[in-house]
């Protein structure tokens, strides 16, 4: 829809037309002469430091009326999108259908795994992240810090198992209803905003790679908690702690055959 503030998107213009001087003279000084914009459009090199000059430059000095504009424009699906979260605060992995080895704790019992965004939760600095993403002042910045909540994950879930001396990674299958508990932890203010935010001024080459596939990944996690009802939570929770007990059923099988066979193998070296 048409957004009805006249008065705060003038001064906008007012700021934009203003960075935009600024730009052109810092490409000018950086490069010796005037580089036109047909130019600037075929060559990749001058647009990502085009990219880097706006996203520096001109949305730390807009961002506040531009950002307002969203909270403003967005303001219903922020509400209803916190009232959400602030419900679902001690779900827990398993209630997302996550698997069990990415609840990251240690109890059999997924109940226990529930807890606040504190520093005994599981993807804690995930969380952590994730919670900077309002106050930073462009849409590439908030880009950059999904990708680093996506990383985040990636590193909880490697550290906790390599404690354990077992190699285990994340793929996109999981990755995504992690990044939607951490979503939920955070208990993120204007999350609608932030998407939108982003969704509409990311440049399109920066929507490729990394940046793109976080952008995904947050936006598909904001539908995932809103889709989220206590039906789902309960079927999920109740897989999850079935594949568990199976998967563990499954290791102690393992263990025991493994131990039959060293008991033969003894057996048999003693008899020669």
């Amino acid at each position: 829809g048409a957004l009805d503030f006249p008065a705060d998107l003038a001064g906008v213009v007012s700021q934009v037309a203003r960075a935009l001087t600024r730009i052109v003279e810092w490409a000018m000084s950086r490069h010796g002469a005037f580089i036109g914009l047909e130019q600037l459009a075929v060559n990749a090199h001058h647009m990502q430091l085009l990219h880097e000059a706006v996203h520096s430059y001109i949305f730390p000095r807009a961002h506040g009326h531009v950002f307002t504009l969203y909270t403003k424009l967005y303001q219903k699906e922020d509400q209803q999108f916190e009232e959400k979260t602030k419900l679902l605060l001690t779900i827990t992995p398993a209630h997302l259908g996550i698997h069990w080895l990415y609840w990251l704790h240690d109890s059999e019992d997924f109940a226990k795994c529930s807890s606040d965004a504190r520093e005994a939760s599981p993807y804690f600095s995930a969380i952590a992240e994730l919670q900077r993403l309002p106050s930073l002042h462009s849409p590439l910045l908030q880009a950059k810090c999904c990708v680093h909540v996506m990383r985040e994950i990636s590193h909880n879930v490697t550290s906790h198992w390599a404690l354990k001396k077992k190699e285990v990674a994340i793929g996109g299958d999981q990755l995504l209803p992690v990044f939607a508990y951490v979503l939920v932890k955070s208990q993120l203010a204007h999350s609608a905003s932030c998407l939108h935010y982003m969704s509409d001024l990311l440049p399109e080459d920066c929507m490729q790679g990394e940046l793109g596939y976080a952008l995904t990944t947050f936006v598909s996690a904001v539908m995932v908690v809103q889709e989220l009802s206590g039906e789902m939570m309960t079927e999920h929770a109740l897989d999850a702690t079935v594949v568990r007990m199976r998967d563990m059923e499954k290791e102690r099988e393992a263990e025991d055959a493994l131990e039959r066979q060293k008991t033969e193998d003894m057996n048999q070296g003693g008899l020669i």
